[in-house]
């Protein structure tokens, strides 16, 4: 079997034995993070459209607010707008819950997802390490009981493992255990600066009280 026909049959079987039970809840379990992500995106841009939204509609209503003012004192008239300051109160509590909300996804919820997703992805490429390595420890195997009978039959054969499709296999199972260990590593450091920097927020919001 040629290398081209080794790396053709090592996929085939990927895709067999990845599409278990195991592999497939690791899958789900990674895409699920990476779908919450993009909804706290998709929230948090949303979340900027309405803040900037409020800005300003509560910069025009303020504005005819004090040029109403200005001019009932100017005539000399009482000046009365009480619908127009509970609507501007109201602007002003939903923009200050529109900003929390998005310092909250900002700060909180998107850098965890974001970290969860990377030990879902490295979970992910571990279980496929795992099953990956049992088909090729299993093909090794009973490769060597099988060349062992032919040694037996034969006299001394020899074979280099790494040229057989259980090498090929293996070979790609290390390869998902360093995908494995890079994400685990991400996902540690993006969890200690996101503890910096949280450490940091708290540490000013102490200072500004």
């Amino acid at each position: 079997m040629s290398s081209e026909d080794l790396h053709q049959r090592a996929a085939e079987i990927c895709s067999e034995v990845f599409a278990g039970p195991v592999v497939e809840a690791a899958r789900l379990a990674f895409e699920e993070r990476v779908e919450r992500v993009a909804q706290l995106k998709a929230a948090q841009g949303r979340l900027v459209q309405q803040a900037r939204e409020l800005s300003n509609a509560r910069r025009e209503l303020a504005g005819r607010l004090e040029t109403g003012l200005i001019e009932s004192l100017a005539a000399g008239r009482k000046w009365a707008s009480a619908n127009e300051l509970e609507q501007l109160a109201r602007i002003d509590a939903e923009h200050r819950l529109v900003t929390a909300a998005n310092s909250k996804v900002l700060e909180h919820l998107l850098p965890r997802a974001e970290i969860e997703s990377l030990e879902r992805a490295a979970a992910r490429y571990r279980a496929q390490a795992v099953v990956l390595r049992e088909v090729a420890e299993d093909r090794l195997r009973r490769t060597a009981e099988m060349m062992s009978e032919a040694a037996a039959h034969e006299g001394g054969i020899v074979f280099d493992p790494t040229q057989t499709l259980s090498g090929v296999l293996h070979q790609q199972a290390d390869e998902l255990d360093k995908q494995a260990a890079n994400h685990q590593t991400w996902a540690q450091q993006k969890a200690e600066g996101h503890a910096r920097l949280v450490e940091v927020s708290e540490a000013e919001r102490h200072a500004a009280q």
